[in-house]
């Protein structure tokens, strides 16, 4: 064991956010309940203005504690605006329904003292047993941290301790709500920076009242994630968060899009059968799209919405067996997160002049905005591609005239054009003698010119023929993509 430290080695930042109760009444599960006498550690708690817990917040600090008030609106804002005030090497961060065990702070500065390796240390979590949303919780919060045992390890968002000067290099919480604490999670991970269990640190959980709270929860989650993934590098985000087919393909969600393209195939695939040609794939990527062309993002959100309503109406319905209950449980979680990237792709607003305009793009800098009909981002040689799925839909801006589109498919595939089963500009064929095998593996598309405006006002769709794939594999191959070049 390392030698003791003198004088407090952490501090805890409590904030008085989604509390579930009284502030005071959990802040002194953090104090006068604790068996670690209080000078040995320092309290940073945070309330927002109008919580009316100050008086009562304050009767627990003592000398070297903090009670900062302030318009503060997040657990978020709170933990870094606690962290900034701090001055220990270590700090708590824990949330405003979370109620330390007696013994826990006694077993962090044993751990601490004992000098860890790890820059981080997660508290055991515990949940009541006497009402529905515990026993559901406990159970699935057991599930998801086994998951999270076998990839990366990750903060436990209900208490961490965490090294104050690692928390303020990384730049602390990141503004994503409940995926805040993920995200920063995936920068430790990122830097090198590791992450233990605290033994015997146990921190009492109280769960979200009902279903609909869980759910809020969850909402606030998904928004934080879409957002994040928004604004973060593909091959980092997708590394510790895989791909969201949702997301990185919102485009084909679009009727607008999806229904022109469905009429080219159709018509094609008319045509093919009046002349007698081979059909290929074209009926079943024609089938496809039936369902996809005709739901729009509304009917979609609310079908999605109806099926979780009747979910948490079974769940909460009485006399339903334990198993049966949790499964609709977890069937409703899925549903709401389902539902909440619907709504989001649905909600972003797309600009007139949006798209692609003249250049070479990677794969990674293929905004979901502009290209859509990708796999999760792979690697090859060192160098990051996607499979596309059935199609690959590519949208251009507004003011450019495009003459050629070419699709790099680097080494994976030598004669890639043979894969390529149609190109539409909207409802309009582009003759298949437009498309050719180009230098390094290039699939090259020559937009006719009775077809430039319909490229501009429609975006350029390609289909393909799947690859042959391995016995497991259950995704839909169309070409691999590099990089996109537009001239």
């Amino acid at each position: 064991m390392g030698k003791k430290v003198e004088g407090p080695s952490f501090t805890v930042v409590y904030p008085g956010f989604d509390v579930r109760g009284h502030a005071a009444e959990h802040l002194g599960f953090w104090t006068i309940s604790q068996t670690l006498p209080r000078e040995r550690y320092r309290v940073v708690a945070l309330l927002d203005p109008d919580s009316g817990d100050e008086d009562s917040v304050r009767e627990l600090l003592v000398e070297g504690d903090q009670l900062i008030v302030g318009q503060f609106g997040s657990d978020i804002a709170m933990w870094n605006a606690g962290v900034s005030a701090a001055s220990t090497a270590w700090v708590v961060l824990t949330e405003g329904h979370g109620l330390a065990q007696p013994a826990g702070l006694a077993a962090l500065e044993e751990w601490i003292s004992s000098a860890p390796i790890a820059d981080a240390g997660n508290f055991s979590i515990v949940h009541h047993d006497d009402y529905l949303m515990a026993r559901l919780s406990r159970r699935w919060f057991g599930v998801q941290q086994d998951l999270w045992s076998n990839e990366w390890t990750r903060l436990h968002r209900a208490t961490y301790a965490i090294r104050r000067e690692v928390f303020l290099k990384l730049g602390g919480l990141p503004p994503y709500g409940q995926f805040g604490v993920p995200l920063l999670s995936a920068k430790l991970a990122e830097e090198g920076y590791t992450v233990e269990r605290v033994p015997g640190a146990d921190v009492l959980h109280l769960d979200d009242d009902t279903i609909y709270d869980h759910h809020f929860d969850t909402i606030d989650f998904v928004v934080g994630e879409c957002e994040a993934r928004a604004a973060s590098d593909p091959p980092f985000f997708e590394k510790y968060f895989g791909h969201r087919e949702v997301f990185t393909n919102r485009l084909l969600a679009e009727t607008s899009v999806l229904r022109p393209i469905f009429l080219a195939c159709f018509r094609a695939l008319l045509m093919r059968v009046l002349n007698g040609e081979n059909l290929g794939n074209l009926p079943r990527v024609t089938v496809f799209l039936v369902g996809k062309s005709q739901l729009s993002p509304e009917l979609r959100v609310s079908y999605s919405e109806a099926i979780t309503k009747l979910d948490e109406a079974l769940l909460l319905a009485p006399g339903v067996p334990n198993e049966l209950r949790y499964r609709w449980f977890v069937r409703a979680h899925r549903r709401v997160v389902e539902t909440q990237l619907l709504k989001w792709n649905r909600d972003k607003k797309r600009q007139t002049n949006e798209g692609l305009g003249f250049g070479q793009y990677q794969v990674t800098d293929l905004s979901p905005a502009f290209a859509a009909g990708f796999h999760g981002l792979e690697f090859f040689n060192e160098q990051p591609f996607r499979w596309t799925d059935r199609f690959l839909h590519i949208r251009f801006q507004k003011t450019h005239e495009i003459k050629t589109v070419s699709i790099c498919c680097g080494e994976i595939l030598q004669d890639p054009s043979i894969n390529v089963l149609l190109v539409t500009c909207g409802s309009s064929l582009v003759p298949l003698e437009s498309v050719s095998n180009g230098p390094s593996q290039t699939i090259e598309i020559s937009v006719p010119p009775n077809l430039h405006r319909q490229a501009r006002e429609n975006g350029l769709s390609i289909l393909f023929s799947p690859q042959p794939t391995a016995k497991g594999e259950h995704r839909y191959l169309g070409v691999p993509v590099f990089s996109i070049t537009i001239s």
